[in-house]
């Protein structure tokens, strides 16, 4: 596909993403869109570290830390809320670096053990510390976003808050993934050793994918507190973490919209299969088999795939 054809359908999905709470007014599908945004920032920014080379287990916990942090400074420390939001994701972000210190320099199965038993510790802190967290039952009442001291309470509003974060994130990633960031990142995923031999420092390179890949769920996590008004230790669960390597490896990993397009399989399909009722996990569950089985790079790049040969008919 051309590039001015790339941008004019860049636009018109723009465009259509700008003018959806003008054709939607249903306040279920609207929540399950801005669902779908917040899904799609976790998963965008994980697959940033997984670009990255590093498969962790432990972004469902900075997701909680962000989540918890951003509700505990604007109800007990009365902190306006796009200061909390942002003070909770940079809070996730140093927390993703004290780790990211401790395991950058161990590899393949050691460093995903060692993520997955601090994302553990976090839950089980988040479940036992009453007094901070109000253990498993969580901090309710958590106040929704607001700018300037004015709520926002409609669903509208709330999904362009959602959507200007979503926005961010896929600019950050274009960035990560495409800029010279990217083809470092590509290097040291290919070959460590010969990347290292040209210069290219691996700690180095592997802490900025750290924290921005952690502040960035932060944010989703901090924004995801506020709209439902509830932070508690299930966002810490490994069942959440599971969720986001479904969106990213089924959606297409290293790609831009391959997240993106995983969240809303997960989010709107999986809601589809409501009617199904006692067969939806298991439709579920042979579809994603039928996906890593038969489209292994995931379903963005087949069907960017099936564009491009296409178009090349169609201009010849």
């Amino acid at each position: 596909m051309k590039s001015a054809n790339k941008f004019i359908v860049l636009g018109a999905i723009c465009l259509a993403m700008l003018g959806l709470p003008l054709v939607v007014d249903n306040y279920y599908i609207m929540h399950l869109i801005i669902m779908f945004l917040i899904w799609s920032i976790y998963s965008s920014s994980y697959n940033i570290l997984l670009n990255a080379g590093q498969l962790s287990l432990a972004h469902n916990a900075f997701f909680a830390v962000a989540g918890y942090c951003s509700a505990i400074f604007m109800m007990r420390l009365e902190l306006p809320f796009l200061v909390s939001m942002f003070s909770g994701a940079l809070l996730s972000m140093l927390f993703g670096l004290f780790i990211g210190k401790i395991t950058v320099k161990m590899r393949g199965s050691h460093f995903v053990l060692v993520t997955f038993a601090f994302a553990e510790i976090t839950r089980i802190t988040a479940n036992n510390w009453t007094s901070v967290t109000n253990g498993p039952n969580g901090i309710r009442g958590v106040p929704g976003p607001e700018i300037f001291g004015q709520a926002i309470m409609s669903m509208p509003a709330l999904y362009y808050m959602a959507l200007i974060l979503m926005g961010i994130t896929l600019y950050v990633a274009w960035r990560m993934l495409y800029g010279r960031l990217g083809r470092t990142f590509i290097a040291l995923r290919t070959s460590e050793d010969l990347a290292e031999a040209v210069g290219i420092s691996h700690t180095r390179y592997i802490m900025v994918a750290i924290a921005v890949s952690c502040f960035l769920t932060g944010l989703g996590g901090s924004f995801y507190a506020h709209y439902v008004t509830l932070v508690s230790p299930e966002l810490s669960k490994f069942g959440y973490m599971i969720n986001v390597l479904i969106m990213v490896i089924a959606g297409g990993r290293y790609t831009l919209f391959g997240p993106v397009l995983g969240a809303a399989m997960f989010v709107f399909f999986s809601e589809f299969l409501r009617f199904f009722d006692m067969y939806r996990m298991l439709i579920f569950g042979t579809l994603l088999i039928l996906i890593v089985m038969f489209m292994p790079q995931g379903i963005y790049p087949v069907c960017a795939n099936a564009v491009k040969r296409w178009c090349k008919r169609g201009a010849n």
